[in-house]
């Protein structure tokens, strides 16, 4: 599963305990484009609900640190 650069570096500011507001902010988006950047990689990892935002930075930080856990 692919996700887009700038889709990994939501997910990564997200794991580092950022709120959309604050990813907005520091990459010069709409809180409304940070939105769809999350949407569309929870889409792509096939991720839904309540859990996805966790669940999705956790998947990252699999994929790019092997070593975390």
């Amino acid at each position: 599963m692919n996700l887009t650069e700038r889709q990994r570096e939501v997910l990564r500011l997200a794991a580092n305990g950022y709120s959309n507001k604050r990813i907005a902010r520091g990459l010069c988006l709409s809180e409304s484009a940070v939105h769809d950047h999350f949407w569309c990689a929870y889409c792509r990892l096939g991720m839904w609900g309540e859990g996805s935002r966790l669940r999705a930075a956790i998947w990252l930080l699999d994929r790019e640190h092997k070593a975390w856990r």
